[in-house]
């Protein structure tokens, strides 16, 4: 079901009080239409973006802001982190290898009788 029609003085208020800064609700209650609607007005009047009410050329590019900063969980580079988790693997297979080496020894003084082994 569609609204009713855009006159050439709506288009004309909303894109006016828009690039002052005014948001869609409050042109929304003014036009007597819905948020939704004036919002679609201006995407297909090609007003919407990060230049609202401003120069559409940005000298430099705007810091992004995040709700959540998760490089403070960061404790090592990740650099840092690999090597260290390379050193752990090499020490425990290491270790897997001489307790392999002493089971193996033992097994073979056990296997040589009490009397030979001096």
């Amino acid at each position: 079901m569609a609204g009713k029609a855009w006159s050439r003085e709506d288009d004309t208020l909303a894109i006016k009080e828009w690039n002052e800064g005014i948001p869609a609700s409050v042109i929304a209650i003014k036009l007597g239409r819905t948020r939704s609607s004036v919002m679609s007005r201006l995407r297909l009047l090609n007003l919407l973006g990060h230049n609202r009410g401003k120069d559409p050329v940005r000298s430099e590019p705007r810091e992004r802001k995040t709700k959540h900063d998760f490089t403070h969980h960061l404790v090592e580079p990740w650099a840092e982190f690999t090597a260290r988790k390379q050193a752990e693997r090499r020490a425990a297979k290491l270790a897997q290898e001489q307790a392999a080496k002493a089971s193996s020894y033992n097994d073979l003084n056990a296997s040589v009788s009490p009397d030979k082994r001096k």
